[in-house]
């Protein structure tokens, strides 16, 4: 499982953006939020099985974004 924090991270030093900015913190912080479920965590097992497709690793997904990444 990766948090869209790791996630964020990783992608910027991958594109040699600062992190300087990024925090990590959690949405149950924020009182003025829409009312939604706290995990929005993403479970890809039905499609993957469903259409017999591999998904791409973590590092896979940034080095492709990395590939594609236009300044």
């Amino acid at each position: 499982l990766c948090t869209k924090y790791t996630f964020g991270n990783r992608l910027l030093k991958a594109l040699n953006i600062s992190t300087e900015q990024v925090i990590e913190t959690s949405i149950l912080k924020f009182k003025e939020r829409a009312k939604r479920c706290t995990d929005q965590s993403i479970n890809s097992d039905f499609y993957k099985k469903k259409y017999r497709r591999k998904t791409p690793t973590l590092s896979q997904t940034i080095n492709i974004i990395k590939k594609n990444y236009h300044e």
